[in-house]
Protein backbone atom coordinates (compact mmCIF):
# COMPACT_ATOMS: atom_id res chain seq x y z
CA UNK A 1 0.00 0.00 0.00
CA UNK A 2 1.08 3.56 -0.60
CA UNK A 3 2.27 5.70 2.29
CA UNK A 4 -0.51 7.23 4.39
CA UNK A 5 -3.37 5.26 2.81
CA UNK A 6 -4.00 3.58 6.16
CA UNK A 7 -3.33 4.49 9.76
CA UNK A 8 -4.90 1.49 11.49
CA UNK A 9 -6.02 -2.05 10.66
CA UNK A 10 -9.53 -1.28 9.36
CA UNK A 11 -8.39 1.39 6.88
CA UNK A 12 -5.50 -0.92 5.89
CA UNK A 13 -7.91 -3.74 5.15
CA UNK A 14 -10.21 -1.45 3.18
CA UNK A 15 -7.35 0.10 1.20
CA UNK A 16 -5.86 -3.28 0.46
CA UNK A 17 -9.21 -4.67 -0.71
CA UNK A 18 -10.40 -1.80 -2.90
CA UNK A 19 -7.24 0.20 -3.65
CA UNK A 20 -9.08 3.49 -3.25
CA UNK A 21 -7.28 5.06 -0.29
CA UNK A 22 -5.74 8.51 -0.40
CA UNK A 23 -1.97 8.88 -0.49
CA UNK A 24 -0.82 11.17 2.33
CA UNK A 25 2.86 11.94 1.88
CA UNK A 26 4.70 13.73 4.68
CA UNK A 27 5.62 17.36 4.09
CA UNK A 28 8.99 17.47 2.35
CA UNK A 29 12.00 18.93 4.12
CA UNK A 30 12.83 21.90 1.90
CA UNK A 31 16.28 22.25 3.48
CA UNK A 32 17.45 18.90 2.10
CA UNK A 33 19.04 18.86 -1.34
CA UNK A 34 17.74 15.83 -3.17
CA UNK A 35 19.33 14.31 -6.21
CA UNK A 36 16.60 12.24 -7.84
CA UNK A 37 13.75 9.81 -7.40
CA UNK A 38 14.44 6.43 -5.81
CA UNK A 39 14.09 3.72 -8.51
CA UNK A 40 11.07 1.45 -8.05
CA UNK A 41 9.90 -1.88 -9.48
CA UNK A 42 6.38 -3.18 -8.81
CA UNK A 43 4.80 -6.55 -9.67
CA UNK A 44 1.07 -7.14 -9.32
CA UNK A 45 -1.47 -9.62 -10.61
CA UNK A 46 -4.61 -8.17 -12.16
CA UNK A 47 -6.62 -11.06 -10.66
CA UNK A 48 -5.39 -10.51 -7.09
CA UNK A 49 -8.47 -10.71 -4.86
CA UNK A 50 -6.44 -10.06 -1.67
CA UNK A 51 -4.59 -6.85 -2.61
CA UNK A 52 -6.48 -4.90 -5.26
CA UNK A 53 -4.41 -4.07 -8.38
CA UNK A 54 -5.15 -0.35 -7.89
CA UNK A 55 -2.62 -0.53 -5.04
CA UNK A 56 0.19 -0.91 -7.60
CA UNK A 57 -1.07 2.23 -9.36
CA UNK A 58 -0.92 4.07 -6.04
CA UNK A 59 2.61 2.88 -5.29
CA UNK A 60 3.75 4.16 -8.70
CA UNK A 61 1.87 7.44 -8.18
CA UNK A 62 3.40 7.83 -4.71
CA UNK A 63 6.88 7.38 -6.14
CA UNK A 64 6.15 9.97 -8.80
CA UNK A 65 4.58 12.42 -6.32
CA UNK A 66 7.57 12.14 -4.04
CA UNK A 67 9.92 12.95 -6.92
CA UNK A 68 13.08 14.22 -5.35
CA UNK A 69 13.86 16.75 -8.01
CA UNK A 70 11.62 18.83 -10.24
CA UNK A 71 13.87 17.82 -13.15
CA UNK A 72 12.60 14.25 -12.73
CA UNK A 73 9.69 14.90 -15.06
CA UNK A 74 8.28 11.45 -15.57
CA UNK A 75 6.49 10.13 -18.56
CA UNK A 76 5.63 6.55 -19.27
CA UNK A 77 8.15 6.11 -22.03
CA UNK A 78 7.41 2.46 -22.76
CA UNK A 79 4.43 0.18 -22.43
CA UNK A 80 4.75 -3.31 -23.79
CA UNK A 81 2.52 -6.32 -23.62
CA UNK A 82 4.22 -9.71 -23.76
CA UNK A 83 3.60 -13.33 -22.85
CA UNK A 84 5.82 -15.93 -21.24
CA UNK A 85 6.26 -19.07 -23.32
CA UNK A 86 3.43 -21.36 -22.15
CA UNK A 87 2.77 -18.81 -19.42
CA UNK A 88 1.01 -15.64 -18.45
CA UNK A 89 0.69 -12.46 -20.47
CA UNK A 90 1.78 -9.23 -18.82
CA UNK A 91 2.03 -5.51 -19.40
CA UNK A 92 5.24 -3.75 -18.41
CA UNK A 93 5.29 0.04 -18.06
CA UNK A 94 8.65 1.80 -17.81
CA UNK A 95 9.11 5.41 -16.72
CA UNK A 96 12.37 7.29 -17.30
CA UNK A 97 13.46 10.80 -16.42
CA UNK A 98 14.39 13.47 -18.97
CA UNK A 99 17.95 12.11 -19.13
CA UNK A 100 16.74 8.58 -19.86
CA UNK A 101 17.55 7.23 -16.39
CA UNK A 102 15.25 4.46 -15.25
CA UNK A 103 12.79 5.55 -12.56
CA UNK A 104 9.99 3.01 -12.34
CA UNK A 105 8.89 -0.32 -13.77
CA UNK A 106 5.40 -1.69 -13.18
CA UNK A 107 4.58 -5.24 -14.21
CA UNK A 108 0.88 -6.10 -14.35
CA UNK A 109 0.59 -9.86 -14.77
CA UNK A 110 -2.68 -10.85 -16.42
CA UNK A 111 -4.60 -13.59 -14.64
CA UNK A 112 -2.19 -13.70 -11.68
CA UNK A 113 -3.83 -13.85 -8.27
CA UNK A 114 -2.19 -13.22 -4.90
CA UNK A 115 1.03 -15.09 -5.68
CA UNK A 116 4.73 -14.63 -6.49
CA UNK A 117 5.02 -14.45 -10.26
CA UNK A 118 7.35 -17.14 -11.61
CA UNK A 119 7.79 -18.83 -8.23
CA UNK A 120 8.63 -22.47 -7.68
CA UNK A 121 5.62 -24.76 -8.34
CA UNK A 122 5.95 -26.35 -4.88
CA UNK A 123 6.09 -23.00 -3.11
CA UNK A 124 3.31 -21.37 -1.15
CA UNK A 125 1.61 -18.43 -2.90
CA UNK A 126 3.63 -18.91 -6.08
CA UNK A 127 2.65 -19.11 -9.74
CA UNK A 128 5.27 -20.80 -11.92
CA UNK A 129 3.72 -19.53 -15.17
CA UNK A 130 5.69 -16.30 -14.85
CA UNK A 131 6.96 -13.88 -15.76
CA UNK A 132 9.79 -14.45 -13.29
CA UNK A 133 9.62 -11.63 -10.76
CA UNK A 134 12.90 -12.64 -9.11
CA UNK A 135 14.89 -12.44 -12.35
CA UNK A 136 13.26 -9.13 -13.29
CA UNK A 137 14.03 -7.62 -9.87
CA UNK A 138 17.67 -8.78 -10.02
CA UNK A 139 17.99 -7.28 -13.53
CA UNK A 140 16.38 -4.05 -12.34
CA UNK A 141 18.55 -3.51 -9.24
CA UNK A 142 21.71 -4.62 -11.08
CA UNK A 143 21.48 -1.47 -13.18
CA UNK A 144 22.31 0.62 -10.12
CA UNK A 145 25.75 0.51 -8.52
CA UNK A 146 27.24 2.52 -5.70
CA UNK A 147 28.96 4.63 -8.36
CA UNK A 148 25.70 5.63 -10.07
CA UNK A 149 23.25 5.15 -7.21
CA UNK A 150 21.20 8.22 -6.40
CA UNK A 151 22.15 10.13 -3.27
CA UNK A 152 18.99 10.08 -1.21
CA UNK A 153 17.94 10.88 2.27
CA UNK A 154 15.58 8.30 3.71
CA UNK A 155 13.00 9.93 5.91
Amino acid sequence: MAFGVANEHISASCGMNDGRGTICLPNPNTEVVRERTVPLIVFHGDADATVHPLNSDQIVKMNHLSSLNAADTMACATTCGERETNGRAYTRDVWRDQDGSLLTERWLVHGLGHAWSGGHPEGTYTDPRGPGASAAIVRFVSQFTLDNAPDVLLI
